[in-house]
């Protein structure tokens, strides 16, 4: 018989506690800042890292990749450097800078920014190597398709070897299987506490979102399209893949009610085609469109479809038993190992 008392995870806030200090105690805390938090404490403690690539069910669901491309306005040289995103935190300004008429589209369009958190050394920027233990955020400000201007103190050419100007942009290598956005609707512009602010303005997004003008692969296209003066259509393209694989589904939105010192949060979710609203113990059905009205502080979209075909096992998966079954291997052969040293001991002995 199912009991209607809502649960309580007080193992988790526990946890989180014990973890994580600055979200210990009864004072409110920020929802990004928690989620950061479970996603790194889940990571440290999965299995999955190896010497070629973190497998964890963390990384294997929000894992994606930046490209950073420079170019040299001297020599045309351009340099590109790929790193981890694992988190998207978005300003609340349009193209035109300002906070009018906002959309989850124009956010990402004008610039994007990553947290890092402050104990993560630059030193710890290396998601391929298997001795990672946090979560890999860019600490960066730069923009979506817009290239932004670079002066000649902010870049040095490899190729001129001196100081020149440049352009950079940023764009997605690889897209994650679910893409998480924060809307940073908190503001401090100075070291006032006071100063400090919640961002009202109203935010519309989708409930089905193409990121295919955001990636890497879609960019050197239309740039290939432009340089050539051909048709400004890029799918179908067999390079490009099919437009579907580039499609993501809304499924969850956390909302901030209140104020910056004194709010409150509530959640919408998906379970197939039905919406909840989640208000602490209070759950109840929804729509789609009262969560599309909400004031959304995150958004959590899944790819719609993944890839791989349904009843094939993904190969995260696959590799990750892989590396279950290197480990046993090696715990075998330490065992065997020590059962030499002790037998030859024993020989020893005699």
């Amino acid at each position: 018989m199912s009991s209607s008392t809502p649960y309580g995870p007080i193992d988790l806030l526990a946890k989180t506690w014990r973890v994580s200090s600055e979200l210990s105690g009864y004072a409110q805390q920020d929802a990004h800042e928690f989620f950061i938090t479970a996603l790194n404490q889940i990571h440290a403690t999965s299995r999955g890292s190896t010497h070629l690539q973190c497998i964890c069910i963390i990384h294997s669901t929000f894992a994606g990749l930046l490209q950073s491309d420079v170019k040299c306005e001297r020599c045309g040289k351009i340099a590109d450097k790929t790193d981890p995103m694992l988190d998207i935190s978005l300003e609340l300004k349009g193209e035109s800078g300002n906070e009018q008429n906002l959309t989850l589209a124009s956010c990402l369009r004008r610039q994007v920014i990553l947290l890092t958190p402050p104990d993560v050394p630059r030193s710890a920027f290396s998601f391929l190597s298997s001795s990672v233990h946090t979560l890999i955020f860019l600490n960066v400000d730069v923009r979506f398709t817009h290239p932004e201007k670079l002066g000649p103190n902010e870049y040095s050419c490899e190729k001129c070897g001196k100081a020149s100007h440049a352009s950079k942009r940023l764009s997605i290598r690889k897209l994650p299987p679910v893409l998480s956005f924060q809307f940073k609707r908190f503001e401090q512009r100075s070291l006032d506490k006071s100063a400090a602010r919640k961002i009202e303005a109203p935010v519309r997004f989708p409930a089905a979102l193409n990121m295919a003008p955001y990636t890497t692969l879609v960019m050197h296209k239309q740039e290939q399209l432009k340089d050539a003066a051909g048709p400004a259509t890029l799918v179908p393209d067999r390079n490009l893949g099919p437009e579907a694989l580039y499609d993501y589904d809304l499924f969850a939105v956390v909302c901030h009610e209140g104020q910056i010192d004194n709010g409150h949060y509530t959640c919408f979710s998906r379970s197939h085609d039905e919406w909840y609203r989640y208000d602490d113990d209070k759950v109840t059905h929804s729509t789609l469109g009262a969560c599309l009205g909400s004031q959304a502080y995150m958004c959590f979209y899944v790819k719609r479809h993944l890839d791989y075909r349904p009843y094939v096992t993904p190969s995260y998966i696959t590799a990750r038993e892989q590396e279950a079954v290197k480990e046993k291997e090696r715990e075998r052969e330490k065992e065997a190992a020590r059962m030499r040293e002790v037998d030859d001991a024993l020989l020893a002995a005699i």
